[in-house]
């Protein structure tokens, strides 16, 4: 079972950039005096930056939208997924390693949370990609190590998400 990138969703997120770096692009006209008589070092210099930051998500946002493959996949083996930086780090997720699944809020998106047996050997295999940081923590009160997926870049929820793997997860434990 695979789930691909939600277009309408990839398709807002480039609007907000493209919106957001024409306001900062105004900001930096109007800061360097182009637009007015006046010249403002401080905005014209977060203007820019902050410009140079949107662009860049830009192009990786466009970049990602052209990748056709499945943001999570639910194999025999177990799950890979592509939906947060520890998740894509982790690779293959395998269904006897996983102890739990729930639903954890954080800010405004809800994920789906992972907890995992086999610690070290996650551990080490997102440590290799990503900062010691990354892996420092994350451990539940059983001492599993928690990795999230989250729903907000596919076409379901998270709620849903959680069901479908419950659904294709226990029978190939």
């Amino acid at each position: 079972m695979e789930f691909y990138r939600n277009q309408k969703k990839s398709n807002q997120l480039v609007l907000i950039y493209v919106g957001m770096i024409v306001i900062f692009l105004g900001m930096l006209l109007y800061s360097a005096g182009v637009l007015s008589d006046r010249y403002l070092p401080k905005a014209a210099v977060i203007s820019g930056v902050g410009l140079i930051v949107l662009t860049y998500c830009l192009i990786k946002s466009l970049a990602a939208a052209k990748d056709k493959s499945p943001m999570i996949a639910l194999k025999p083996d177990g799950i890979v997924s592509r939906v947060t930086p520890v998740s894509k780090a982790a690779g293959l997720i395998r269904w006897r390693d996983i102890e739990e699944l729930s639903l954890t809020e954080m800010g405004a998106d809800v994920l789906v949370t992972i907890h995992l047996s086999n610690v070290d050997h996650y551990k080490a295999i997102i440590s290799k990609k990503l900062s010691k940081m990354a892996v420092s923590g994350g451990l539940d009160e059983n001492g599993h190590y928690m990795v999230y997926l989250t729903a907000s870049h596919i076409d379901c929820n998270a709620e849903e998400l959680l069901a479908k793997i419950n659904a294709y997860g226990p029978k190939n434990k």
